[in-house]
């Protein structure tokens, strides 16, 4: 069975600009670092209609059981890709070697001087789920997720 989150965030600023900020790499390393990341690799691309996102990042295992840190080790590889198109985008967030991931949709929407960012991931089955470790890593995998999600 699989988990349906629902995360918003009000931005002070219109839906053009937030989309032009989450298309920006610096912006996106800002938030690792805010994340305590403690590496990362930061990838943006243009399409044709939108942009894509890759944040390759390393997180301390903390805050999980001991039986769960000797599963994925002192660090968790967490990868987050984003497809946008328009103020509409698909997110993935996969734990690489290990079995998890987390799939939905963002979006950014409003009109005038602010907007709303809405991003609904459902935890896979099998993914970061409360059967591999307790539910601890499912919270690391829903923690690493940037600025819309």
């Amino acid at each position: 069975m699989s988990k349906r989150l629902v995360h918003e965030m009000a931005y002070d600023a219109p839906a053009e600009k937030v989309l032009a900020m989450l298309a920006d790499p610096a912006f996106r390393e800002e938030v690792c670092d805010h994340q305590r990341v403690l590496r990362r690799e930061v990838t943006v691309e243009t399409t044709g209609d939108g942009f894509d996102v890759t944040i390759d990042q390393y997180q301390a295992a903390q805050g999980i059981p001991s039986f769960a840190k000797k599963f994925v080790g002192d660090e968790i590889n967490i990868v987050q890709t984003e497809s946008w198109h328009g103020p509409t985008g698909d997110v993935t967030v996969t734990i690489p070697g290990k079995p998890g991931e987390m799939s939905g949709t963002a979006a950014v929407a409003g009109s005038g001087p602010a907007c709303m960012g809405t991003c609904s991931p459902d935890t896979s089955p099998d993914g970061c789920s409360d059967l591999v470790v307790g539910g601890s890593l499912s919270r690391t995998c829903h923690s690493t997720t940037g600025p819309v999600c």
